[in-house]
């Protein structure tokens, strides 16, 4: 079984330590989006990346998907409070996401593969929902620091790009946001 995160610590996810390790503004600047796109956030929590993307994308659109409803709720209390028309909450299965095939430009995962079971049915439901032209954008804690989930549970960057490269994508870029994570983006 692997670490999961625990929801009663939620708080955790929009903290200042997180958001100093993971600045959501240079995320979203490194997936190069278009204003049209439609971007499945799996795993999307609270949606501390969920609404910046909904501003960079003014004509497209964000599934905000996650398997905790309490998680989702988060997400819906900023949809009301910012008047968000673009986002759409999705409860979801571990690897059954209720999207249609092909539906999204961009499947967007930060810190979720390394709580995965099984990492390859996983990929495959990511591969399911993203179009033929469409990529991945993966966010996960490196090896090499102890601060995070355990070490044990985490996916080396070699490990991914298998996992990715057995579905029939290639990496197209590699960014280190800090010694702590690492950002692949996938194309098929």
């Amino acid at each position: 079984m692997t670490h999961k995160f625990d929801v009663s610590k939620k708080d955790r996810l929009e903290s200042p330590q997180r958001k100093a390790l993971l600045p959501a503004d240079k995320v979203v600047e490194f997936l190069n989006l278009k204003k049209t796109d439609i971007v499945a956030d799996i795993g999307c929590g609270t949606g501390y990346i969920t609404v910046p993307l909904s501003q960079k994308l003014s004509e497209g659109k964000v599934y905000a998907i996650d398997i905790s409803q309490e998680l989702l709720c988060e997400v819906e209390k900023k949809i009301e409070a910012q008047q968000i028309r673009n986002i759409v909450p999705i409860l979801s299965s571990e690897n059954q996401i209720p999207l249609e095939n092909d539906t999204a430009d961009l499947a967007l995962l930060v810190m979720v593969f390394h709580e995965v079971n099984d990492k390859v049915i996983f990929a495959r439901e990511i591969e399911r929902v993203v179009n033929s032209h469409g990529r991945v954008a993966i966010l996960e804690w490196s090896k090499c620091l102890e601060y995070g989930p355990p070490m044990n549970h985490r996916v080396s960057e070699e490990e991914m790009m298998g996992i990715f490269d057995s579905l029939g994508f290639s990496i197209k870029e590699k960014h280190e946001l800090n010694p702590s994570i690492y950002l692949h983006i996938y194309g098929k």
